[in-house]
């Protein structure tokens, strides 16, 4: 059974975006100097939530849902470790940002994803969300309403 846990303190979400880096997509994200600078960032700016099964941390999400005037919120990152891919810890961390950001009343939430990340686009669809833009040759911009 996976449970979600917020965390709000910079040193936790380092340690736990440190423990999954193995598993990002972008590898230059994983480098542990700018893990350091996002995770200042996600703990001043972003709500962060821990994935873990019988209290071992499988992946985290993090977003934004403080757009008050546009009511959009951004999924900025969602990872979950490669070993525990499949077992559907991306589904209840995907529910859980949705379900956090409808309740404090954003009316979408939109996030950017690489073009060649086929699995996380596959990921995001079956969620779904759709494609909304592609603001470069490398990205798209994908959109769910809530």
């Amino acid at each position: 059974m996976v449970t979600i846990e917020q965390l709000s303190n910079e040193v936790d979400i380092q340690l736990v975006m440190l423990l999954c880096r193995d598993s990002f997509f972008d590898q230059s994200v994983a480098d542990p100097e700018r893990i350091g600078k996002l995770a200042e960032k996600y703990a001043n700016r972003a709500e962060v939530l821990r994935a873990s099964i019988d209290g071992e941390t499988v992946g985290f999400a993090a977003f934004y849902a403080n757009d008050a005037i546009n009511c959009i919120g951004f999924l900025s990152m969602i990872v979950v470790r490669r070993e525990f891919q499949g077992f559907g810890v991306g589904r209840e961390m995907m529910n859980e940002v949705l379900s956090r950001s409808s309740a404090v009343g954003m009316k979408m939430v939109r996030l950017n994803v690489r073009m060649d990340n086929a699995a996380a686009i596959m990921f995001y669809k079956k969620n779904g969300f759709s494609v909304e833009d592609c603001p470069d040759s490398s990205t798209f911009t994908m959109i769910k309403e809530l």
